[in-house]
């Protein structure tokens, strides 16, 4: 519990630094789906070879118009089941994203490839054979995308998650997403 408090009390500290000294975004909303691919072979008996994601974001604001570091607020789900079971994960976390092209994010006429990092509060629920567990820790993402005219991004990640009863739902993604 002192972890989350921690990360939580961090995230909003740069939150309100990012967005103090920040330019604002022209879509800052951003919605996603796909699939996943889970690492670990106990996390396959739960919930199958392939699990749903989705994702909702907020971006709060480029650090500088140039080389902008792009923080957002997001809230991303992963689930899966299979023979009876199932594990859930959610999460609420922050994210920086760095763009490579030249203006930084500048993709109304083409392609704007970016990396990023995320942190937060993941919570998993493990359920089999009756038997039934939820964690909340701390866990994370990697992302590599591209943002396609400024509205349109592909997505891969790779998504790391508290284990739940011996199980690591932690896996490898891919997405397609909208931005408003």
């Amino acid at each position: 519990m002192k972890l989350m408090t921690t990360l939580l009390v961090g995230a909003l500290a740069l939150c309100s630094i990012v967005v103090a000294s920040a330019d604002p975004l022209q879509h800052p909303w951003s919605a996603k789906v796909g699939i996943g691919w889970p690492m670990q072979d106990n996390a396959k008996s739960d919930e199958g070879n392939t699990v749903l994601t989705a994702g909702l974001a907020y971006g709060l604001a480029k650090s500088n118009p140039s080389a902008p570091l792009m923080y957002s607020i997001y809230s991303d789900y992963a689930g899966g089941s299979n023979d009876g079971g199932h594990i859930y994960s959610y999460s609420l976390g922050l994210s920086a994203r760095t763009f490579f092209s030249k203006p930084a994010g500048d993709t109304k006429n083409g392609c704007s490839p970016y990396a990023g990092i995320g942190v937060g509060a993941y919570a998993v629920d493990d359920s089999f054979n009756d038997n039934s567990k939820t964690v909340v820790n701390a866990g994370g993402k990697l992302f590599l995308g591209a943002e396609i005219s400024g509205i349109y991004f592909v997505e891969v990640n790779y998504n790391w998650l508290p284990d739940c009863q011996g199980a690591n739902p932690s896996y490898l993604g891919t997405q397609v997403g909208l931005r408003f």
